[in-house]
């Protein structure tokens, strides 16, 4: 998608053209952004957490090591019940792939018994 905005006053303006997905960021006599970009680039998540991954054009997804879960079509992914380090990949139709890195493992929980205002300091409050 193209955007041109005109500026409001007169004078001399840089062009910047940004990738969104990824914040990339390429002017116009810069670097030129990855032919292909995924969002989010890491995620952690719990086990058999999901998150949607998207890519900066049309892609397929998979993902790298067996076992590393499940993704589909439209780049929903669900994390599996393992523990690890699994990537997601994106592959354009002309063979461009770019890979994200999902951490995958268990949430902490932490439990606190009482009440505010009871016995215990964690609030600040009581003995």
């Amino acid at each position: 998608m193209n955007v041109h905005v005109r500026p409001s006053i007169a004078g001399v303006f840089g062009v910047a053209v940004i990738a969104i997905a990824s914040g990339c960021s390429c002017v116009a006599e810069g670097t030129a952004c990855p032919a292909l970009v995924i969002a989010p680039s890491t995620l952690d998540l719990r086990l058999g957490g999901t998150a949607t991954f998207a890519a900066s054009e049309s892609a397929t997804w998979s993902i790298a090591e067996a076992g590393g879960g499940t993704i589909d079509a439209a780049g929903a992914y669900r994390a599996p019940l393992a523990i690890g380090t699994w990537h997601v990949v994106a592959t354009a139709a002309d063979g461009t792939t770019a890979t994200a890195t999902v951490r995958v493992g268990p949430r902490e929980l932490g439990l606190l018994a009482g009440h505010p205002g009871g016995p215990g300091n964690v609030d600040g409050v009581g003995e």
